[in-house]
């Protein structure tokens, strides 16, 4: 599948699936971390493929799966709740070259939140919900871009309060618009969230073949940093009058690649700071590759968003079917 017809708003955040009317819901994904230097550079749909008849014959169990592999939040999640797919593209390298794997933490939260907030997601928000859906470093970007978010609110709303500004001042606008942005989130979905660091974090550094990246240092076990984000995050969330609701999906299966042989992400790693906690019969990458709808990688999920949104899936599909036959009326 080439990545062609994905329309990209920016260099950032690419569009995945639009509905012909009205998003019900905005949902925004963020893949995970990536070993290849320019790996990443298509990350933002090849993470999200499913699994297809052919991988898993490999494993003697073709079950539901398709022919061929699709992107599943557009062939599944956009057109079942009408919503609008993003995706997210970041330097999520492990390795630090003169042009990749140079992204600090808080960089990745100043830059996304200045993609997001330059592009049409801008008027819907305030209007609808929006989930962000999380894999592996993905699910630590998305902390830390909500904890810049609201350290750009309070910064702005001193200011505005300081200096009196009035009204459609440049100030007041970078705070309405980021707070109806946070406003707006309704849940968080994690996918092997490596929140206590990772087991691989550590084979990678002990075999020394890589100039790793500054965010690598968020996936080893027992990272200080990580830990501060984990905390700073938990509350923030917490003093919230209504907590952001968070799903986690963990992996319970070995990661069998690059001569590693063992679980990237226990499933301990993942209870920490959650509301809902499901575990996956699946290794750190075919987590996020669910074999059909039926799959409860993909269940828990949309499950997770009908829930927290209000939007019935059915509802949506017969919204979508009205406004495409008016379409063609038209």
């Amino acid at each position: 599948m080439a990545a062609l017809h994905f329309r990209p708003i920016n260099s950032a955040l690419f569009v995945l699936y639009e509905p012909q009317g009205a998003p019900s819901m905005d949902i925004i994904f963020f893949h995970g971390l990536h070993f290849e230097s320019k790996a990443y550079d298509q990350a933002y749909w090849k993470s999200w493929m499913s699994l297809s008849k052919s991988e898993l014959q490999l494993q003697g169990d073709p079950n539901e799966a398709e022919e061929l592999p699709v992107c599943w939040p557009e062939k599944w999640l956009g057109p079942e709740f009408g919503a609008r797919i993003l995706s997210i593209k970041y330097d999520s390298s492990i390795t630090e070259t003169p042009t990749t794997g140079r992204m600090t933490m808080q960089n990745l939260g100043e830059n996304l939140i200045q993609d997001i907030l330059r592009t049409k997601l801008v008027p819907m928000v305030g209007k609808q919900s929006v989930f962000l859906v999380g894999h592996s470093l993905g699910c630590l970007v998305i902390k830390q871009l909500l904890l810049h978010s609201q350290g750009c609110v309070d910064a702005s709303k001193r200011m505005i309060e300081n200096m009196k500004l009035p009204n459609g001042h440049a100030e007041v606008r970078k705070y309405e618009t980021i707070k109806s942005f946070l406003d707006s989130v309704k849940g968080l979905c994690f996918y092997s969230p490596p929140l206590q660091g990772t087991r691989l974090a550590d084979f990678v550094q002990t075999r020394g073949r890589y100039n790793v990246s500054p965010t690598f240092e968020f996936l080893k076990t027992l990272s200080t940093e990580a830990a501060l984000l984990n905390d700073r995050f938990r509350v923030w969330r917490s003093s919230s009058v209504s907590p952001l609701r968070v799903n986690t999906i963990a992996e319970s299966l070995p990661t069998m690649q690059w001569g590693y042989n063992k679980v990237v992400v226990c499933e301990a790693a993942c209870r920490t700071d959650t509301d809902k906690m499901y575990t996956a019969a699946a290794d750190h990458f075919t987590v996020i590759r669910p074999i059909s709808p039926m799959s409860s990688l993909y269940q828990d999920l949309t499950n997770f968003i009908e829930e927290q949104s209000g939007v019935h899936r059915m509802q949506a599909q017969e919204q979508m079917e009205r406004e495409q036959m008016l379409q063609e009326l038209l």
